[in-house]
This record gives C-alpha cells, structure tokens and sequence, in this order.
C-alpha cells in the first residue's frame, strides 16, 4: 500500500465537507426559491458558478497570491 502521509486523510476528509457543504447551500437556496414562488429559479446557478469562476481566477491564473 505503501507510505501514507498522516495528514493527508484529514486534509480529504476537510476537502470532503466544504464540498458537501457547498452542494447543500445550493440546494437550500433552490429549494426555498421552489417553495416560496413555485418555479426554479436558475439564477443560482450562474451565480455559484460566477462564484467558481472568480475563485479559480483568484486562486490559480494569478501570478502572485491571492493573499
């Protein structure tokens, strides 16, 4: 099986739940837009992929960090 780091399962596990957490997000909004009007409302999509975007540009296309 060989060597395996021993933070690299927490850092999957971390990984796991902010990805969770942000499909969940998503599908609140959707389904409290649903509930109260009645009609999917697919501007929350464009605005979590906006969101994507912007992050992935911050993070990744950037010659200096982001921070």
């Amino acid at each position: 099986m060989g060597f395996v780091l021993p933070f690299f399962p927490m850092q999957l596990l971390v990984n796991a739940l902010i990805a969770g957490s942000l499909a969940a997000l998503i599908a609140g909004g959707l389904a409290l837009v649903y509930g109260v009007l009645g009609v999917f409302n697919l501007a929350l999509g464009q605005l979590a992929l906006t969101g994507g975007y912007v992050t992935w540009w911050l993070l990744g296309c950037r010659s200096e960090p982001a921070a």
